[in-house]
């Protein structure tokens, strides 16, 4: 397993950008979804109408989601998007939500702190400090590597955010 925090920008993922990110018009093919430059033909945020940090989070959230893979120097859809493309071709039943969270905390390269809160933590309630707190003490004992207190703390917003309403 990685270390994976942050990366998405602050920004959960709204309603139908996994659609964008894969499907919109081959987009994800035609126009260079994974394109880094903020400028030029062709960028995403000329074409999907959201600004470039919210461009990056989709391209962090459709690989979170397991929805792409790195192909040498591309990425290319997964075949376990493929296979829910072919049953939910915009992704947004029910049904295709749950598939896509179990994927989310049991894939390796997903989000760290929701693989820990779903997955390793005992919280049944919780404010920000004390998640904070227990998932600072579970990654020190689980990662020997160095992370930013702010970047726990995107993750904290960004994942209350993600499933809660307020």
């Amino acid at each position: 397993m990685q270390l994976r925090l942050s990366g998405h920008e602050t920004f959960y993922p709204r309603e139908r950008w996994l659609h964008k990110g894969l499907n919109e018009g081959n987009f994800y093919h035609s126009a260079n979804f994974m394109k880094e430059e903020e400028t030029g033909p062709e960028y995403p945020t000329d074409y999907m109408g959201v600004g470039f940090n919210m461009v990056k989070s989709i391209r962090y959230w459709i690989g979170a989601f397991g929805l792409i893979m790195k192909n040498g120097s591309r990425n290319t859809v997964t075949p376990f998007a493929d296979h829910l493309l072919k049953f939910d071709p915009f992704l947004d039943r029910k049904q295709t939500m749950w598939i896509l969270h179990y994927n989310l905390i049991t894939n390796d390269s997903g989000p760290t702190v929701w693989k820990w809160f779903f997955s390793h933590s005992d919280l049944f309630s919780f404010r920000k400090d004390n998640f904070i707190s227990a998932c600072r003490i579970w990654l020190d004992a689980n990662f020997q590597k160095s992370y930013s207190d702010r970047s726990l703390e995107n993750d904290f917003s960004v994942m209350t955010a993600m499933y809660c309403s307020e």
